[in-house]
């Protein structure tokens, strides 16, 4: 790679090269000052749905909640590829759901399958957490969806 010129942003020399490289270099370095400036507040995960019902004798049909890591604005961190922890529990006592311990992210966001089983009746609950954890030396505060079965 020749060097042509350097650009000075955040305190950093980034060197020119191709514009590709270059503007993945300078994303990298706003959101390296967003961090700095913010705290780590440019990173939260979202769940959707947050919370959703669902009747008792349907609840077996699964659902899929997506997981997002975003700024706070909303804004999907597209940039970010990786692994992060989550957890699948329930409150039934006649009813299951495969856990699934970790989600794949890719461009900021990932899927998790939710599978019950068993006998659901009104009021239990499945939850799908993105557990609390650290990214990019960042602590994340953990995040959940919620289903409850009703009547």
């Amino acid at each position: 790679m020749a060097l042509h010129d350097t650009t000075v942003h955040a305190g950093a020399v980034i060197p020119h090269a191709s514009s590709g490289k270059k503007d993945l270099l300078e994303q990298g370095m706003v959101m390296l000052q967003k961090l700095v400036d913010n705290g780590g507040s440019e990173f939260i995960f979202k769940c959707t749905p947050a919370t959703k019902s669902t009747t008792a004798a349907n609840i077996t049909d699964g659902r899929k909640v997506k997981i997002q890591l975003v700024d706070s604005l909303g804004n999907v961190h597209t940039w970010f590829n990786g692994t992060i922890t989550t957890a699948i529990t329930k409150s039934s006592t006649g009813g299951t759901v495969t856990n699934v311990t970790s989600l794949k992210l890719v461009n900021g966001e990932g899927v998790i399958n939710v599978a019950c089983a068993g006998t659901w009746v009104e009021n239990d609950t499945n939850t799908v957490t993105a557990s609390a954890q650290t990214k990019l030396g960042v602590s994340l505060s953990a995040q959940t969806s919620v289903e409850t079965a009703t009547a």
